[in-house]
């Protein structure tokens, strides 16, 4: 999801080792999910992600955070968990490619 994001912004994925020019590293740092709430059922989750580039000799590291709380009046099934925890990803993902400081980076 990340690499075609990347391309088509324009970049070029390559295969790691292959000799690009910036080495990109996108690591899953946190992922939770809580459940809570007496009435309603309260979803709780928060992805974070971590990334370094790396371009000739200099790095550039960043952090990314996305939260969202939802509520329901029953407890969520399998399906809408899945739907739920690719959400809060995909939008610290979008995160990652809206960064301006990261594109100037890695366009140098």
């Amino acid at each position: 999801l990340l690499a075609e994001k990347l391309e088509q912004q324009g970049y070029t994925v390559v295969s790691p080792g292959s000799g690009g020019e910036v080495k990109l590293n996108v690591e899953l740092q946190k992922l939770t999910y809580e459940m809570g709430g007496s009435v309603l059922t309260e979803i709780k989750l928060v992805s974070t992600v971590g990334v370094t580039a790396v371009r000739g000799g200099a790095t550039l590291t960043s952090r990314y955070e996305t939260n969202h709380r939802e509520e329901f009046a029953t407890v969520p099934n399998e399906k809408k968990n899945s739907e739920l925890i690719n959400m809060v990803v995909s939008k610290t993902l979008d995160k990652i490619l809206g960064d301006k400081e990261l594109r100037d980076f890695m366009s140098k």
